[in-house]
């Protein structure tokens, strides 16, 4: 593989982009949306961690990498007051985790996790 197609490959996993068309699964509430995807995604485990997910390594519950953290916590004005050493701290905060993936969902930003719910949905 080309180190082009590795950097196409790296900015596809860590940076998040729109997602124009949103499958059925947004007619569920968010509720049992996040059930079953911090189930699929780390077994409800807060201090869930992949070393190699596959290139970079993710985080809690939700397994986050840490650039689409930061990224996400800036873009919804979630803990504003929250320092770099705080940021990390969130990070393995199930709650604020779930409070991201709930923002993220309603923005229709649910490619982030396409393969849980394809698991779960079959989209």
């Amino acid at each position: 593989m080309t180190s082009m197609n590795n950097l196409l490959i790296l900015t596809l996993l860590i940076i998040p982009f729109n997602v124009i068309a949103q499958p059925e699964i947004m007619n569920e509430s968010v509720n049992p949306i996040i059930e079953h995807l911090s189930w699929c995604e780390s077994r409800h485990n807060n201090l869930a961690y992949n070393p190699a997910d596959p290139i970079l390594p993710s985080f809690g519950r939700f397994q986050f990498k840490k650039q689409t953290w930061n990224w996400a916590l800036d873009r919804y004005n979630l803990f504003p007051y929250a320092d770099e050493h705080d940021r990390e701290n969130l990070l393995w905060d199930g709650q604020a985790q779930e409070k991201v993936v709930i923002e993220m969902l309603k923005e229709g930003r649910w490619e982030h996790w396409y393969n849980c719910l394809n698991k779960i949905y079959e989209i």
